[in-house]
């Protein structure tokens, strides 16, 4: 039997590398030799049908490996098709793969690009922050499904129900969208597409990004947010302090000139959040 070490790179070779059938059909022996050391291993391969061979590299190349251009679609549409070929040989040839479930597989080639070196970086600076956030977009489709905090308890849809006066309204504490993420990115990832790419017209800054799945549709979302309505959903996220105590909390850390306009544009955006499926509901205090 081949050592495993050789098997793998055999196969990795064979599935990343469409060069590695054509050097078997035109001399099977002088290719064996350069993976299998052993004249028994190669015996075993010497009259394996070809097209087992390229079964094998079809069902890795399409089915494995093509799934994940289908997952990072802007990633994919920003590279030539060699470049992109060369990112997954990469990723596969370093035996970065991991998991046989599919969008693990996603995770694992986001978790491949964090380190990335090469020249696509020149033209493509924020490659690293869109392959995160294509990633977390699949992460959240796939988000197990779980109820929303006190869901069965109480949990009030419509703040009307338990605020008729906007008193009322500030002792509700909010619940809110489980399958959610709060992101700060240099880039702005979510603008990125073939017509918006270049580094001339991407610049860095500072981006908050509320990431998302409609509870109504399923979609992935998003919300770009200044950074004061991020502050707000992080002090919500808590679920146990009411409106009335979040929104005293932003007053004491930032000290507005018109704490009663800061006040009232605070609640706009909780109603706003509430009208994009962010909130969830709310429960009285």
């Amino acid at each position: 039997m081949p050592t495993l070490r050789e098997a793998q790179n055999f196969f990795y070779n064979l599935m990343a590398r469409p060069e590695v059938i054509g050097r078997i059909r035109k001399n099977r022996e002088r290719t064996l030799k350069r993976f299998f050391r052993s004249e028994n291993d190669r015996e075993a391969l010497r009259h394996v049908p070809l097209e087992r061979f390229q079964t094998y590299r079809n069902h890795i190349s399409i089915g494995f490996l093509g799934a994940i251009e289908s997952a990072f679609p802007v990633l994919r549409s920003l590279v030539s098709r060699d470049e992109w070929n060369g990112l997954l040989n990469d990723f596969y040839l370093k035996r970065l793969t991991r998991s046989p479930i599919a969008r693990q597989v996603f995770r694992e080639f986001a978790h491949y690009l964090q380190d990335y070196r090469g020249p696509l970086l020149k033209r493509l600076p924020y490659l690293k922050e869109l392959a995160e956030y294509e990633n977390l977009e699949i992460r959240l489709f796939y988000d197990p499904d779980r109820p929303a905090p006190e869901s069965g308890k109480g949990l009030i849809r419509d703040w009307r129900e338990a605020a008729g006066a906007p008193e009322e309204f500030v002792r509700l504490i909010p619940s809110l969208n489980p399958h959610r993420a709060l992101r700060r990115y240099r880039w702005p990832v979510h603008r990125v597409c073939r017509g918006f790419s270049s580094p001339r017209r991407v610049k860095p800054g500072r981006y908050a990004l509320l990431v998302y799945r409609d509870p109504e549709t399923f979609q992935i979302r998003f919300l770009e947010m200044n950074p004061l309505v991020a502050e707000l959903v992080n002090l919500m996220a808590s679920e146990r302090n009411p409106i009335g105590r979040v929104l005293e909390t932003l007053l004491k850390r930032h000290k507005p000139a018109e704490p009663q306009s800061f006040v009232r544009e605070g609640v706009q955006a909780i109603r706003f959040l509430k009208d994009r499926g962010v909130v969830l509901g709310f429960r009285t205090a």
